[in-house]
Order: C-alpha cells, then sequence, then structure tokens
C-alpha cells in the first residue's frame, strides 16, 4: 500500500474522532476525576459516583488516570483547577463553585507540575483513559501513522538519532533492540511489553497503563513494525487489576478502529495483540523470569 493509502486511513479515524469529541463535550465543561490504584484505595469511587449523579447536563464526567500526584488524591479537576483530597461531602461546593476545597490551584501552576517536561506522561489526569478518542483527537497514533509511511529500517535509524534508552536502569539503547530483533530471521517474532512492575513500593507503570493506555499500545506497535513483529504480549503484574482493565479495553476500542489486527491503516501491516498476567512475586519483573512464566 502506498503512502497516501496510509494517510487517508489514519486522516479519516482523526476526523472521526474529533467529531466525536466535539459532539460529546459541545458546550460542556469537563469534569475530570483521577481514578487510579491510589484513588481507588482513597475512596474515588463513591466520589465519582456522587459527581455522576449530580452533574448538570452541562457538564460531563471524565474518567482519567492519576498525574502522579498521589498524595493528593482523589484529585477533581474543574476547568483549570484541581480539587484535591476530595471527600464526598465536598461535592456540592465542587459543583456550585462556592468553596475551596483544601486547597484549589490552577493545574500548570502546581509546583509538583511546574518544572516538568512530559512526554510519556503527557495527558496522564487530563486525558479521558477510557475513550479511545481523546488520546486520538490529542495526536494519539500520528506516530504510528508515521512510522508506516516509511520503511522499518528508517524507523530504526530515526530512533537511534534521537538516543532514546531504556528506562530500567541499565540505558540500552531502544533501536539497538528494534535492530537486533529485525535481524533475527526466525518466525514467529514476539514483543514483550514488561509491565510487571514487581518491586516492592514502585508506581511507574501503572500511571501509564491507567492513565495513557494507548501510548503503551502506539509505541509498542511502532517497536513491532520496526522490529518485524506480528505478535505483542502485554505482561501486567497479577495484582495490577485496573491496569490490565484499562488495557483491555484500549486493545479492543483499538481494534475497533481496525489500529490492531490485519491490514492496519491499509499499510500491508498485522499485528496481534494481547494481555498476559504476571504469575506472582516481584522476580517475574526479571526479563529472563518474564519469558519463562510466558
Amino acid at each position: 500500500m502506498s503512502d497516501q493509502d496510509v494517510k487517508a486511513a489514519f486522516n479519516a479515524i482523526f476526523k472521526s474522532s474529533n467529531e466525536n469529541i466535539s459532539a460529546r463535550f459541545s458546550d460542556k465543561s469537563r469534569v475530570i476525576v483521577q481514578w487510579s490504584h491510589c484513588s481507588a484505595s482513597a475512596g474515588v469511587e463513591s466520589i465519582a459516583e456522587q459527581l455522576a449523579s449530580q452533574l448538570s447536563e452541562s457538564a460531563v464526567l471524565v474518567v482519567s488516570g492519576c498525574d502522579g500526584a498521589c498524595y493528593e488524591a482523589p484529585v477533581v479537576t474543574v476547568g483549570n483547577v484541581r480539587h484535591v483530597r476530595v471527600a464526598p461531602e465536598d461535592i456540592p461546593d465542587i459543583l456550585s463553585s462556592l468553596a475551596i476545597v483544601h486547597s484549589q490551584q490552577a493545574a500548570e501552576s502546581h509546583p509538583f507540575f511546574s518544572h516538568q517536561t512530559r512526554i510519556a506522561l503527557d495527558g496522564c489526569g487530563t486525558l479521558e483513559s477510557t475513550h479511545i478518542d481523546d488520546y486520538i483527537s490529542n495526536g494519539g497514533y500520528s506516530g504510528l501513522a508515521a512510522s508506516l509511511q516509511s520503511a522499518p529500517e528508517q524507523v530504526i535509524e530515526e530512533v537511534k538519532a534521537s538516543g532514546l534508552r531504556g528506562r530500567g536502569g541499565a540505558y540500552f539503547p531502544a533501536a539497538l533492540k528494534w535492530e537486533a530483533a529485525r535481524n533475527v530471521r526466525n518466525t514467529p517474532k514476539y514483543l514483550v511489553v514488561n509491565c510487571e512492575e514487581g518491586e516492592p513500593g514502585i508506581f511507574k507503570d501503572r500511571h501509564l497503563m491507567e492513565g495513557v493506555p494507548h501510548r503503551i499500545l502506539e509505541g509498542a506497535m511502532i517497536a513491532s513494525y520496526a522490529a518485524g513483529v506480528t505478535e505483542a504480549i502485554i505482561y501486567i503484574n497479577a495484582e495490577a487489576e485496573l491496569s490490565a482493565e484499562r488495557m483491555g479495553s484500549a486493545i479492543l476500542a483499538a481494534r475497533a478502529l481496525g489500529l490492531i489486527g490485519k491490514n492496519i491503516l491499509e499499510s500491508g501491516f498485522d499485528l496481534e495483540v494481547e494481555i498476559r498476567r504476571g504469575a506472582g512475586g516481584n522476580v517475574c519483573g526479571e526479563e529472563t523470569t518474564l519469558l519463562n512464566t510466558l
């Protein structure tokens, strides 16, 4: 297929997503609830239920992931104002804008975020994690579309030039992994995304899975295309139920739009994606142990 076919296929999806967003939020305010593992332990479910029952027709409840400031959970954002450590009894005041709840601050001036440049975490806490349209209308999957208009070798060279490295401690160049996998002639080949996050007290993968699950999928798709892989596995901690739920929903939504499966974006590239759950125990996050559990 030609580059124009890929571009046309993606533009059609992008247009549809924007139309869906416009129809859903036309002249309406977004009330964003950050629902993740950290806020679940602080009672966010009752917050979300109360908001859903009390919102007027002029507002839409948006469920996002945690923006990283877990210590402020539950967080409800109305307009550009963050309401933190929200309790059910605070909801009427938040909706009527009659009172300051604990602390109230414009998100962009918050000291936790003001000096951050967010890349992987961009959109965590603001994008609707349970709807693919929000991700696409904010530029999501455009990187995949651009990659599919280039040869796999070109994608690898571009990633080499970017200096992108692994974040697990060894800082191994990502492009060299992709290139090594591409040069292996044996088939089938698999891409495994390690979301085990087994180390006690470590919470990083879940922010992506619960906040921007489609970013993980898009990255896996680009890596798979570059490496010549047609099957990808998302390996998720056995106890991370919400993470698995969000990733599962993201896979279904992407598949429904033709972003997973056969002939993705009319490019001729095929990719199947599945979730596998960890076997329990923090050792499962180690590479060879993880592969053995599969």
